[in-house]
């Protein structure tokens, strides 16, 4: 090999593509390994292979770090409704325009896995009461639980239990309905049944 001269240095080794793939490594270690390199003039020297990996490894380490940051859990970072189910969380209240009573509902997401639960009760549920005489206080209590779907609805499988006078709970009548929010998330929409108006609740508590 021909002498290169004072201060200059060999050239570097090629690197195959194959070898420039994503490692899985401590991705705050490599980024701290590449940060404290400091060269001093002059160019810097020969790399190993494993060392242009990890070079290679840093953006979409900067990448990942700074999207797992925004929601806790890596698979909530890149979660596209983790949004909307934030905005639908808390306790709704409102009166319903029908029959005057007062309505309430508590959404909550205990699993931190996108599906929320619903709990909602009225003073007084019309179809309740037309169950007969045996339900002359219209009582009785809404649960389900459900996900957020395309534009952001709140889609929820739940069943309407009435509570007779003698607080016997009835056959659970399924439904599907479909949630939304109004006004920038200040309003929570219960869809109306039958030709019933909506029912507009606003957010008391988170």
């Amino acid at each position: 090999m021909p002498p290169t001269g004072r201060g200059r240095r060999p050239a570097c080794p090629r690197v195959s593509g194959r070898d420039r793939g994503y490692l899985q490594i401590a991705l705050v270690r490599a980024a701290r390994q590449v940060a404290a390199r400091r060269f001093r003039g002059g160019s810097p020297p020969c790399r190993t292979q494993e060392q242009i990996a990890h070079l290679g490894a840093l953006p979409f380490a900067i990448a990942l770090a700074l999207a797992s940051t925004a929601f806790p859990g890596s698979a909530a970072a890149f979660d596209v409704h983790a949004r909307h189910r934030q905005a639908f969380l808390g306790f709704w209240e409102g009166v319903d325009p029908l029959d005057g009573s007062t309505v309430q509902a508590s959404i909550s997401g205990i699993e931190g896995d996108g599906v929320l639960e619903l709990s909602q009760r009225e003073g007084f549920f019309t179809v309740c009461f037309q169950l007969g005489s045996d339900h002359s206080l219209g009582r009785g209590l809404v649960r389900g639980t459900g996900t957020i779907v395309a534009g952001g609805l709140f889609e929820v499988e739940l069943s309407l239990t009435c509570i007779d006078d003698d607080n016997n709970l009835g056959t659970p009548l399924p439904e599907t309905l479909q949630y939304r929010l109004e006004s920038r998330g200040r309003i929570f929409v219960v869809p109306g049944l039958d030709g019933a108006p909506d029912i507009l609740l606003h957010r008391t508590s988170r």
